[in-house]
């Protein structure tokens, strides 16, 4: 709580706030120290930062439409650290410890409301893996228990311990768990920002990255050019699309994801509680209104559209752990634009190009690790390069050494595979997409008996993942069929499908048997 609001919250004398607001738009000047690609948490907060701890105060945030606007206004604001790695442990739990002060530093309440968060067991291998869990986070300062159904039923009176026939075994019970208004960090920081100096141009798209020598010296925008002694590209699901006009590839899928929340009712839960076996999770805002929240959809697309099918799905799963919501009414219904990498953690540091930084690959954890995000990318601008320790591990070079650090097991739901929509199955005929499974781009594979690790690297992890026709492997999963399907990644429109022996001729073998004589390993 800020401590003026405080003072003044019981005095008819409140003091008027003068210049409350973020400064008028202004022109762009014709170079800055430091240009940011993206006016959302992660841009503003890098922003702020550089003004407040390293006095760097020459800087642009270039955002093409208004302030936090995308992923950062479409999130469901959870707060968290009780990750699967050390890595990701120590950076979450920093993360906390910086939203847990926020509203005194801005002197600006973000509405911060430390509830705990309950992750559902179902089985014998999710306790196991819980246990383990329970013991990396006390091992690197998270406060994370594994409880029983004894106190799964104090802690949340109203949960149905035996939802969809999934009897509850434990949970996962995360003290640190928090929310808080996403809108208001974003608004935070971008005012202590401007407040210093920095400039915020909004509804200013970048349009084009120029390089030379293997250096970026400036950015086309829509409102003209602007020279940059360097750059952070922090565009969330977009990451892809920025970095190919840097002239690289990321280790990035693109895919949407969706939220609900209903009209506000009595209070009756304080814990965000969630199932990665019902791919739903549930928490109570402090108006009163009931956020549901869930999986990525199954294949990517770069659309916020809502559909019906997963508004269907998700209720159905909450209404499984708390039956009387059925009696609810819903509100509205969002989605935004997740990149995924591989392994579940994000790309954070250096890029191909010398002066180019990334925060990328944030998928559904993006808004938890603002305020550390900014911190760390501030401290990588300001030393000229140098990555800080904390955000070494989430290198993107890390995919070309084969060194992933797998957070997948950490998430609170899984990819949903609920989209009604009609595939043209070459074998099969028209059917529901729900009876396919999303295989990947297609490729040229190289030899992978005598191709690089580097190489082998491009061709597993790094995808193009912008808006255009693409050719996608798809499986068909009760007929076992492979077959190839062009679609518009921007329109989800499949212009046609067709069998792989139209452009394959011949059949790749993994497992080819040793040569005479040579022997062959176990």
């Amino acid at each position: 709580m800020p401590f003026s609001l405080l003072k003044y919250g019981l005095s008819n004398d409140y003091p008027f706030e003068r210049d409350a607001d973020l400064p008028l738009p202004g022109d762009l000047k014709r170079h800055y120290d430091v240009v940011i690609i993206g006016g959302g948490g992660h841009g503003v907060a890098t922003a702020y930062y550089l003004a407040k701890y390293h006095g760097i105060t020459n800087v642009a945030i270039l955002e093409k439409g208004y302030l936090g606007g995308g992923n950062t206004a479409r999130n469901t604001a959870v707060i968290r650290s009780n990750y699967l790695t050390s890595e990701g442990v120590k950076f979450y739990s920093e993360s906390v410890k910086l939203f847990q002060g926020l509203s005194n530093e801005f002197d600006f309440n973000i509405m911060y409301s430390s509830r705990g968060q309950l992750t559902l067991a179902h089985t014998d291998a999710t306790v196991r893996s819980f246990r383990q869990r329970t013991e990396v986070n006390k091992h690197f300062g998270g406060r994370t228990e594994l409880i029983d159904p004894q106190q799964i039923r104090e802690l949340v009176p109203t949960l149905n311990m035996n939802p969809a026939d999934m009897p509850i075994l434990a949970g996962l019970w995360h003290i640190d768990g928090a929310t808080a208004r996403h809108d208001a960090v974003a608004w935070g920081y971008a005012k202590g920002a401007t407040q210093r100096g920095i400039e915020l141009h909004q509804l200013t798209e970048v349009t084009a990255i120029n390089t030379s020598n293997g250096k970026v010296v400036s950015v086309d925008t829509n409102r003209g050019n602007v020279g940059c002694g360097c750059v952070v590209q922090a565009v969330a699901g977009h990451s892809s699309i920025v970095a190919g006009m840097a002239g690289f590839r990321m280790p990035l899928t693109s895919y949407p994801l969706q939220a609900m929340v209903t009209t506000p009712v009595k209070p009756f839960l304080d814990p965000l509680v969630s199932s990665s076996a019902l791919h739903c999770y549930v928490q109570q805002t402090g108006r009163g209104e009931i956020v549901f929240g869930g999986g990525s959809d199954p294949y990517p697309l770069y659309n916020t559209r809502s559909t019906l099918e997963l508004k269907e799905s998700l209720i159905a799963s909450a209404i499984e752990m708390f039956p009387f919501m059925a009696n609810f009414k819903l509100l509205r219904q969002w989605a935004g634009t997740t990149d995924m990498t591989s392994d579940y953690s994000p790309i954070m540091g250096l890029s191909p190009v010398e002066n180019y930084y990334l925060d990328a690959g944030w998928g559904t954890w993006g808004f938890k690790a603002t305020p550390i995000c900014g911190k760390t990318m501030a401290e990588l601008v300001a030393s000229g390069g140098k990555v800080p320790d904390l955000i070494a591990p989430f290198s993107m070079d890390r995919f070309d050494e084969f060194r992933q650090v797998n957070e997948m097991g950490a998430t609170a739901a899984s990819i949903r595979r609920v989209v009604m929509k009609i595939m043209p199955c070459p074998l099969n005929g028209p059917r529901n997409i729900n009876e396919f499974v999303y295989g990947g781009e297609v490729k040229v594979m190289p030899n992978h008996r005598d191709c690089s690790d580097k190489e082998w690297a491009e061709y597993v992890f790094y995808l193009d993942n912008t808006i255009k026709v693409v050719r996608e492997w798809w499986f068909h999963s009760a007929s076992g069929y492979w077959f190839i399907a062009e679609r518009h990644t921007g329109s989800d429109e499949i212009l046609r499908t067709y069998d792989p022996s139209d452009i394959f001729t011949q059949k790749v073998v993994f497992n080819t048997a040793p040569e005479q004589g040579k022997g062959g390993g176990q």
